[in-house]
């Protein structure tokens, strides 16, 4: 199935979402009777997830210390006041600190480590992942499932933003330069998913091309 953010690439209504979602007006004014919020899709998606995914790796039992705790926790307490100053501290100063004291060579812990010892909030869990991924891009070796990992979460977080300007009800505000790295990332993520898949297809290993199905 092509994803919902697919469908609506290059529309206007899909380049007002860093607008409305950074704070601006954008589009999310137009209001849609009967639509979904991004939170609800968020829930059903994550339930819908723990009955069909299959990991891809071994599940690692990560130990989560207690200042990177304290990070989530102001995290998920700032998506949920949506306060950008806050949030942009986190993002351009917190994390990198402590990927600097505690993860300069080795990845963050797992989603299911921060759903289990933090939290299951969808949408905390999704902006999680970008981190995630974005710190294993930037200074480790990238497996394969890692990246199908964060292209589904991209995915994933992109229809987020289509629902929230189809109901006109705004989930979540971020800072305007985490909306313009995730936009960057996204882009570079996309052609790559797409040259990986074209070579796939190309060798025809059936294996493979099965994987970017």
């Amino acid at each position: 199935l092509k994803p919902r953010w697919l469908e609506l690439l290059g529309s206007g209504r899909s380049r007002n979402a860093l607008g409305a979602l950074s704070g601006g007006r954008g589009s999310a004014a137009m209001a849609a009777d009967g639509k979904k919020t991004a939170r609800q899709l968020a829930d059903e998606e994550e339930s819908d997830s723990d009955a069909s995914e299959v990991p891809l790796e071994p599940v690692r039992r990560d130990t989560i210390p207690s200042a990177v705790d304290h990070f989530l926790g102001q995290l998920l307490e700032a998506l949920k006041k949506r306060a950008i100053p806050d949030l942009h501290k986190l993002y351009e100063d917190t994390f990198n600190k402590l990927t600097n004291e505690n993860y300069p060579n080795k990845k963050w812990p797992n989603a299911d480590a921060v759903k289990e010892q933090v939290s299951d909030e969808p949408l905390f869990l999704i902006l999680y992942k970008e981190l995630y991924y974005r710190h294993i891009y930037a200074r480790l070796s990238v497996s394969l499932e890692d990246r199908r990992g964060s292209w589904e979460n991209y995915c994933k977080l992109l229809d987020l933003i289509i629902s929230d300007l189809e109901s006109g009800e705004l989930s979540m505000l971020l800072p305007a330069q985490w909306l313009w790295d995730m936009t960057d990332e996204f882009v570079y993520h996309y052609q790559t998913f797409c040259m990986m898949r074209g070579k796939a297809i190309k060798a025809q290993k059936e294996n493979d091309v099965a994987f970017f199905r």
